[in-house]
């Protein structure tokens, strides 16, 4: 199965000390990160306002973000699109997600240009699958009374959309909650079981389509089976009119309002 291939660029934004607060979880922001001790395998910001990166044996690796709230907290994972930064892409997110949990971004298996920064998954949902898993137990060895290990977030733009809705039915118990750009019933073929399985977690799922989008049609019907199969309480389906193959024009309040439902008990 071939997912949408491409992914917009967003530019490098700097956040500043504010947000470098939010990322550590500590006010003092990248001086309080410096003042932290050294955790095995993660490697601090190279500058303020990017991610920490965790390593992760027999895997590329994953960014990740602490949430700005005390305590156990859900995890988000943002699963990329074909061409996209890792990095980036992570940095991007944070904008909208500190409030609602840690953010972990996994790094995906292949480079997509020989040399670059992009990465790709080559549509294997399994790898993804298993990087976000050992992402999620690593970072729960690492802080063991602030990671929550199941009722999480499974987020995906285009190729990301394609792995991360499949994440979702392979794990729904830790992800039963999907916020999906781009998505494609195609991506979910077959997969009855674990859609009927799914419904056993009480799933939450937001959809975000560009209007003028090639998969717009697509998407229609991704909504209509997923409500078929959940109810309308259950999914969610934000249509953006000027909007084509690409992440939300207005990211922080769409993202933010899809979050919000998302995270509600």
């Amino acid at each position: 199965m071939s997912a949408a291939s491409s992914a917009q660029q967003q530019p490098r934004r700097g956040l500043g000390p504010t947000a470098q607060a939010r990322n550590t979880g500590d006010a003092r922001g990248a001086r309080g990160q410096r003042g932290q001790a050294a955790l095995p395998g993660v490697h601090a910001p190279t500058h303020a306002g990017d991610p920490e990166r965790v390593d992760l044996a027999g895997f590329a690796g994953a960014y990740f973000y602490r949430p700005s709230a005390r305590g156990r907290q859900r995890v988000l994972v943002y699963l990329h699109a074909r061409g996209a930064n890792p990095k980036e892409s992570c940095r991007r997110w944070h904008e909208s997600t500190p409030r609602f949990g840690w953010l972990v971004c996994p790094i995906g298996p292949h480079t997509h240009e020989r040399g670059g920064a992009t990465r790709q998954w080559r549509n294997d949902a399994g790898y993804a699958r298993r990087e976000s898993i050992a992402a999620l137990e690593r970072l729960s060895a690492l802080f063991p009374r602030r990671v929550q290990r199941n009722d999480n977030v499974v987020m995906g733009f285009s190729e990301g959309a394609y792995v991360g809705m499949n994440v979702g039915l392979q794990e729904p118990t830790t992800f039963p909650r999907w916020l999906i750009v781009a998505p494609n019933d195609g991506y979910i073929d077959g997969e009855a079981e674990r859609i009927r399985r799914l419904a056993q977690s009480s799933p939450r799922i937001y959809l975000i389509t560009g209007r003028h989008d090639e998969i717009y049609q697509d998407a229609l019907r991704a909504e209509q089976r997923l409500v078929r199969a959940f109810g309308r309480r259950r999914v969610k389906h934000r249509v953006m009119d000027r909007a084509g193959h690409e992440l939300p024009p207005e990211f922080v309040p769409v993202t933010r309002r899809a979050l919000l439902w998302l995270t509600a008990r």
